[in-house]
């Protein structure tokens, strides 16, 4: 019997759509096969408590993140339209030999920048008197979004602060002087509260600035020993509000999660195509596992830490295990064979949150180096107004009552920081860290004289001279040699 030509095209639609509905079928055990096969069969937990790190709060009085609001919007920026390229210049030069020298080489420029600055810096001065910074609570960071906190950071409120302490040393008013050192180091250490590593960058950026200036402040023979006991003692309080690195990778963590979905939007269809196979819930699973092998790590010393493991150079580097790790526990290796499918969306989720984590880790180590190069300098300059000159060797300053310790220098062995007297007293002394190369160049050469054809190049030591009041000129370490590696 023949059939209607509606019938036979019912029974075509009838067939198609058999097979139709038998290669979805195929393709989601296909995925769901594939995505089995990429997360393994054992659980992969959280690399920390995340509620308890979470559930932090700070009362609105109590945050300095609501007194750095509040003075971002009236901070005026001196690179205007109304400085010629040459004025510009001669605002840097002028401001870099006020601090160095005296706030008489300050121009007009400087001046009435610090001036039209003085309204903002007032409020972000008594913001910096608080004890806590919360700007964005750690389980809503977006590395996207435009923190009003990042006009504290890189030199903005850190600049100002220091050319008016220099003014202020310059009247005499050493105590108040004093009080605006504090407020940038204060300030430092706030911005990297409960916030990821970048801002824990921008946090040892401010650092840096107040410790070059309050070391040579420290110098001036107009300083007395009370206040350099009082500056000394503030300044190891201010450091322990240091919060250990761990935060702000866990804050990362965080952070890497929230910032999926940007990823997924960077990378368009391909990863909508990846998410049929399981990409975004393999890459929260390897966001885990890469985040527990760099927990495990990254507050201990620089030379406790084990091996980095050298793998596929596309994918996140990590540390090998060591003995104390929890039985079990993934290999670098089986980390990086489970990525599949996602590494390529963990490539732009951790590009756009950590950037590389090994600058991240050489930043931790180079601001450890600095605050303790701060505090042992100014030890030593107090020492030296107490017992009429600088002492032989740093133990001296733990014999005084000035430090319970001598801080490690983190780029060594366990061993602590170097100095060496000079010959004649009076000349001062020299402390120096062997810096990232790991090698003791006796503080003879110099990472920051490196020659202009070898950039990025780090050779040598990281020296701070302490110059003492008697002293007749600074001294300083010798320059560089190129290095023979790229």
């Amino acid at each position: 019997m023949s059939s209607t030509p509606e019938e036979q095209q019912n029974r075509s639609a009838f067939k198609w759509t058999i097979v139709g509905c038998g290669s979805v079928v195929f393709v989601l055990i296909l995925a769901s096969g594939l995505y089995v096969r990429l997360s393994g069969s054992a659980p992969v937990v959280e690399p920390f408590d995340v509620d308890a790190f979470v559930s932090i709060s700070v009362p609105a009085e109590k945050n300095a993140a609501r007194f750095y609001r509040e003075a971002a919007p009236l901070f005026v920026r001196h690179e205007t339209p109304l400085l010629t390229p040459a004025q510009s210049e001669a605002f840097d030069k002028s401001s870099d030999e006020a601090l160095a020298k005296d706030w008489k080489f300050a121009n007009k420029d400087v001046r009435d920048w610090l001036e039209a600055n003085r309204p903002a810096m007032e409020i972000w001065k008594r913001g910096s008197e608080l004890r806590e910074c919360l700007d964005v609570p750690p389980d809503k960071v977006h590395l996207t979004i435009d923190s009003p906190l990042r006009i504290v950071g890189g030199g903005t409120f850190a600049l100002p602060a220091v050319l008016e302490a220099a003014r202020l040393t310059s009247e005499g008013r050493i105590d108040e002087a004093w009080d605006w050192y504090r407020s940038v180091l204060r300030s430092s250490r706030h911005i990297g509260m409960h916030a990821a590593t970048i801002w824990r960058g921008v946090g040892a950026a401010m650092h840096a600035i107040a410790a070059t200036a309050i070391i040579s402040w420290a110098a001036r023979p107009e300083v007395t020993a009370a206040q350099l006991r009082n500056a000394l003692d503030e300044t190891l309080a201010i450091d322990a509000m240091t919060p250990p690195m761990s935060d702000s990778f866990k804050v990362d963590y965080l952070a890497a999660i929230n910032n999926l979905g940007e990823a997924e939007a960077e990378l368009g269809r391909r990863a909508t195509i990846m998410n049929v196979f399981g990409a975004r819930q393999q890459a929260r699973r390897s966001l885990r596992l890469i985040f527990t092998n760099w927990l495990s790590q990254v507050d201990r010393p620089r030379f406790r830490r084990t091996a980095i493991h050298r793998g596929n150079p596309d994918l996140p580097a990590l540390y090998e295990l060591d003995s104390g790790a929890p039985p079990g526990s993934p290999s670098p290796a089986e980390i990086e064979s489970q990525y599949g499918l996602a590494s390529e969306l963990l490539q732009v989720v951790l590009s756009d949150t950590i950037g590389s984590e090994w600058v991240v880790f050489d930043a931790t180590d180079r601001e450890q180096a600095r605050r303790s190069a701060l505090i042992l300098a100014l030890a030593l300059e107090l020492y030296d107004r107490e017992h009429g000159e600088l002492p032989a060797e740093l133990e001296a300053l733990v014999d005084a009552g000035y430090l319970k310790s001598i801080p490690a220098d983190p780029f060594g062995k366990g061993e602590p920081f170097r100095y060496r007297r000079a010959a004649n007293p009076a000349d001062g002394g020299l402390l120096w860290s062997v810096w990232t190369d790991g090698i003791d160049q006796d503080g003879k050469v110099s990472v920051d004289a490196q020659p202009n054809d070898s950039p990025g190049v780090s050779v040598g030591d990281k020296c701070f001279a302490i110059r003492v009041p008697a002293a007749d000129k600074q001294r300083s370490c010798a320059p560089a040699k190129p290095s023979a590696k790229p």
